[in-house]
């Protein structure tokens, strides 16, 4: 199971990708302008995989700021609806 995770609850965001306890990817940036779809891009080239691999999205729920948390939430939203994959949110 491939799992993507996205932590945008702070200035410095990241994404990575994992299978089981192995890290395939990892992108971080500073940029809060960076688009979600921008990092993930990049996590997924870096790791060599398709969209479709992922099965699970893990995503940061705060504390912290509004407008990163909502961008993180509506961009796995998006996805589960599109490809009915699990959502793992994380406090």
């Amino acid at each position: 199971m491939k799992i993507l995770a996205l932590e945008f609850s702070s200035r410095h965001r990241s994404v990575g990708i994992t299978e089981g306890a192995q890290a395939l990817s990892r992108v971080e940036t500073d940029e809060v302008r960076q688009s979600p779809l921008t990092l993930i891009d990049r996590a997924l080239n870096e790791a060599n995989l398709p969209r479709e691999s992922i099965s699970t999205i893990a995503l940061g729920t705060g504390p912290g700021s509004y407008t990163g948390i909502r961008s993180a939430i509506a961009t796995a939203q998006g996805w589960q609806l599109a490809r009915n994959i699990n959502l793992l949110p994380i406090p």
